[in-house]
């Protein structure tokens, strides 16, 4: 299959759809770039439906995802719904962010992260990232271990409460 337009992609309703679109773009450069490009900056329904479709291609093919990842960290900065927020962290949390992406994406996850408010899936995938970030820093790591010392002090849910388990005892890989 060529690259997909927004109209093929507002017609994945399903989640067995998005997951046949996601093995055709697992595979092929030139569907991928095209649905990274309409979960960037797509109409809204289609850009959610490629959101999630670009997050099971990552799952299935991390290769396939790459080199988007600069773009995806750039589209994290900016306003979108939870879902696209969701599945933006998701795939970031595996990538290798660029050094000139990563202090904006560490300034943002570091927002979400911190916000009571935010949805506990989004909240999870942006500790993870921050801990991605700061590995190599000793005192960012540090820092972020005491943020995640007082979300604990909250309530929080139980996958929040366990990847911070794991971050703090330095066992997430």
């Amino acid at each position: 299959m060529s690259a997909y337009t927004e109209q093929d992609i507002a017609n994945l309703v399903h989640r067995s759809n998005w997951e046949q679109a996601a093995q055709v773009c697992a595979r092929d450069p030139e569907s991928m770039a095209s649905m990274v490009n309409c979960m960037l900056y797509g109409n809204l329904p289609a850009r959610r439906r490629a959101a999630e479709v670009v997050r099971i291609a990552s799952d299935t093919n991390y290769s396939s995802v790459e080199k988007h990842v600069p773009s995806i960290a750039r589209r994290l900065a900016q306003p979108a719904d939870d879902g696209i927020i969701r599945n933006c962290l998701h795939v970031l949390q595996f990538a290798e962010i660029p050094e000139d992406e990563s202090g904006l994406v560490y300034d943002r996850c570091t927002e979400l992260f911190s916000d009571p408010k935010q949805p506990a899936a989004i909240r999870v995938f942006a500790m993870t990232v921050l801990y991605k970030i700061a590995q190599p820093y000793p005192e960012l790591l540090d820092e972020l271990f005491d943020q995640i010392r007082e979300q604990l002090k909250h309530p929080t849910s139980a996958g929040f409460q366990n990847r911070a388990g794991k971050i703090l005892r330095k066992t997430w890989k």
